[in-house]
């Protein structure tokens, strides 16, 4: 399966480890982006959302909170609820309310810790 992913990814950077094969990249050490967690026949080329699960709680415990930015959900409780999501249309920019919005939310949740 990892094969395919890779396929999907391209030449973006993925994070790579003993345990873990995802396209998720740091931006900084508090902030990262990753592809959509998916799950049924997606995760063979998807972020499989188990193990995207798995690495958060590893690697942030309760300290993470995800924006989704898709017009798509996913299982929510396998990230404790831990999600704020908004309409933003793939491969599209978000109304400027929405952008100002998302923004303000990162900013409040980064102060916080």
């Amino acid at each position: 399966m990892n094969f395919l992913r890779k396929i999907v990814s391209g030449k973006r950077n993925r994070l790579q480890t003993e345990k873990y094969d995802l396209d998720i990249t740091y931006v900084t050490p508090r902030v990262c982006g990753m592809s959509f967690p998916a799950s049924g026949f997606e995760k063979c080329y998807r972020n499989n959302i188990n193990d995207v699960a798995a690495f958060l709680e590893e690697r942030h415990r309760d300290s993470y909170l995800i924006f989704n930015l898709s017009c798509r959900r996913y299982d929510y409780k396998k990230f404790k609820n831990m999600v704020k999501e908004y309409e933003w249309q793939d491969h599209h920019s978000p109304a400027m309310n929405v952008l100002f919005e998302v923004c303000q939310e990162m900013y409040s949740f980064l102060s916080k810790n």
